[in-house]
């Protein structure tokens, strides 16, 4: 077993494109800091989308921190629930943010396809049980707002034989059916009675490490003199003037006329908003990190690729818990992988989170908790019965960090008090499509393309106008 913090896709990964060190000062249009999903993205369709030069700066290796450190799994929905998004929101703009994210499928094949990607995106359906009736209830209200703009939806399927513990609105008809809870359970994969009920969702899994490394080579070969990689480049404090900005590397000095922060949110380079207001404060109160653990299996048998959440009984939650956290669930993802010579399948389980203080410090050379890797351990052989028959090899034990935003939606546009710096930014556990999308809305910021206002625009109480409004003396 591999357990100094070694993910399965940091293991299998080759890098392929052309990188550097600083060794003097640079100027460049658009400087994107974060080498992860993020920041590759975004790369890609700002190049895309505009003349301008990108330059990309990584304080590690391109793909080595969160994307290097996930469980793969590829999903459109929020960590949290869409009737919860639309109180906030409304739900015209909470149907328009999850339409954004569900279209992020094809955004990620479009790369794909152009990038010549060889890394695989399996796409299948994946399955979510529910304990409780306050998750189905909300799971419930959920498709009945999304259902407003699309006439298809899958149904709730829930316990025949727990129809007298619901009480279910008549608006909620077609939106659920009642079949046998064994058909509940053989869909999760478990025996474990204590569900009532499983959504049903489009799901999918990538090696994201692979993927950025393959997307720079591409982007390196096709704008040779428009993108460059520094790698091994921490930031240390960025400077925000009127249409420019600057920021150090060690000894060096960087210059430019925008820069995207697409990093994990967490980090501790300071902001220097030479126009007045503190822009700092405001970005580090943003997010905070959270530490999630993952696990990989060796799995001998020949069952299809999937994707399963298994939510607890939210029902028996303690009261007083913040109504935007998502109650502690473990997943799990099963996807075709080539060891030596031999196919067989991996089993990621992921679940176990320590969120971590402004104080504390992460390092991906901490170890691997013990404790963590038992609750795993115990999660698997409890919830699989087929494990009596199929034993499965632990194999990798791998942890990384997340940034998590106050509501739990990604912040994706322009800082309200300074539109130089910008913002894609916010893992909050389910970060590979809303970056794509992310870099996808960057660009268009960046482009000059007007935007309606969206559920991933920054707030300031500061700012009075659409970030799509804000005009710059930027030019290509």
């Amino acid at each position: 077993m591999k357990t100094h913090n070694l993910s399965p896709w940091i293991d299998k990964l080759q890098r392929n494109y052309t990188s550097y060190q600083l060794k003097k000062d640079q100027i460049t249009d658009i400087a994107i800091i974060g080498g992860g999903i993020a920041g590759i993205s975004t790369a890609y369709f700002v190049l895309k989308n505009t003349a301008f030069n990108v330059t990309l700066f990584e304080r590690d290796i391109v793909a080595s921190g969160a994307t290097g450190h996930n469980a793969g799994q590829v999903v459109s929905y929020f960590e949290r629930h869409l009737s919860s998004i639309a109180r906030e929101f409304g739900c015209s703009r909470a149907i328009s943010g999850q339409k954004a994210i569900d279209g992020s499928w094809s955004l990620m094949k479009e790369i794909c396809k152009n990038a010549q990607i060889s890394v695989k995106l399996n796409e299948f359906i994946g399955y979510s049980g529910c304990q409780s009736k306050e998750e189905i209830l909300s799971y419930l209200q959920d498709l009945y707002i999304y259902k407003k703009s699309h006439k298809k939806t899958k149904p709730i399927f829930i316990a025949e034989n727990k129809k007298t513990i619901l009480k279910i609105d008549k608006k909620y008809e077609g939106l659920y059916e009642f079949i046998p809870q064994k058909k509940i359970l053989s869909l999760l994969e478990t025996n474990d009675p204590h569900y009532l009920a499983v959504v049903v969702q489009k799901k999918g899994s990538i090696n994201s490490a692979l993927f950025c490394s393959e997307l720079c080579s591409y982007l390196v070969n096709l704008y040779p003199k428009r993108f460059t990689i520094f790698e091994k480049s921490k930031v240390e404090k960025i400077y925000l003037d009127k249409n420019s900005a600057s920021f150090s590397v060690g000894n060096y000095k960087i210059a430019c006329k925008r820069i995207v922060l697409c990093t994990n949110g967490y980090t501790d380079f300071s902001i220097v908003n030479l126009l007045g207001k503190d822009v700092n404060k405001k970005f580090h109160k943003s997010i905070s990190g959270l530490i999630g653990y993952m696990a990989a299996y060796q799995e001998m048998d020949k069952r299809k690729p999937t994707a399963i959440s298994y939510l607890p009984n939210t029902d028996l939650l303690i009261q007083g818990r913040d109504a935007l956290d998502f109650p502690p669930y473990f997943y799990v993802t099963r996807r075709p992988y080539k060891d030596s010579l031999r196919q067989q399948n991996l089993l990621c389980i992921g679940g176990p989170e320590h969120k971590i203080s402004p104080q504390m410090t992460y390092s991906q050379d901490d170890p691997y908790p013990e404790n963590i890797r038992e609750d795993i351990d115990e999660f698997i052989h409890k919830t699989y019965p087929f494990l009596k028959t199929t034993p499965v090899k632990l194999c990798y034990c791998w942890h990384g960090l997340m940034g998590y935003t106050p509501n739990s939606i990604r912040q994706i546009g322009v800082e309200p008090l300074n539109p130089v710096l910008m913002y894609n930014i916010g893992c909050n556990g389910v970060g590979i499509l809303p970056s794509i999308y992310g870099g996808k809305r960057i660009s268009e910021i960046i482009a000059g393309k007007r935007l309606r206002k969206s559920i991933f625009d920054i707030k300031s109480s500061h700012f009075q106008h659409n970030q799509s409004r804000v005009k710059t003396n930027i030019t290509a």
